[in-house]
């Protein structure tokens, strides 16, 4: 054990409250250390100072009836209590009215008058037919008529007696160069693959 945990532990050896381990411990550190036998001898002094001056109680003539007057002041807590309570409960529990049995009669007869309100509402626009709105039954039912045809091609042309002139292919002369770089006059839109 530490030293301060047995200094903590005195008050406990002293009051012999301690197994036997731990006083065999406390005897051997006691028999090593004059601090801890210091603060054991203060508390031995002061234990025997607190039964020196112990006091008895005087004895009375209430100790005696001690019991009664419990019984007495308990009885009049009941008392009070119970008004306290009464008090305080007086308003929370509904009392029925004079008018309870014309009561039973009213909510019957109100839910009856509702529930025939309620029908009213539902089937008089069932039963009111003149003013519903007129429908067209061959705009509403019918399919929409078909596109209109394509029109007629234009007619073909009249040939005319011509001569006929044959365009002879030309070949553009290139001024290219072999081993010169030549940019081109027109920028190709596709790459030709070689």
């Amino acid at each position: 054990m530490r030293h301060k945990t047995i200094i903590d532990s005195l008050g406990a050896f002293l009051d012999a409250e301690l197994n036997q381990k731990q006083i065999n411990i406390i005897k051997k550190h006691l028999n090593t250390c004059p601090e801890c036998r210091k603060e054991l001898e203060s508390l031995k002094s002061l234990n025997d100072y607190s039964r020196e001056v112990f006091l008895e109680a005087p004895e009375h003539d209430d100790w005696d009836s001690f019991s009664e007057k419990i019984i007495l002041k308990i009885n009049k807590n009941k008392k009070q209590t119970r008004t306290k309570e009464e008090k305080m409960f007086k308003d929370s529990f509904i009392k029925g009215n004079r008018y309870s049995g014309s009561s039973a009669v009213f909510f019957p007869l109100s839910v009856v008058v509702h529930a025939f309100l309620i029908l009213i509402l539902l089937v008089y626009p069932l039963i009111n037919t003149t003013n519903l709105p007129q429908v067209e039954v061959y705009s509403a039912f019918l399919a929409p008529p078909p596109p209109p045809p394509p029109p007629p091609p234009p007619p073909a042309k009249k040939r005319s007696k011509r001569k006929r002139t044959r365009i002879k292919p030309v070949q553009a002369k290139a001024n290219i160069q072999p081993g010169q770089l030549v940019a081109p006059v027109e920028i190709p839109e596709e790459i030709s693959e070689e």
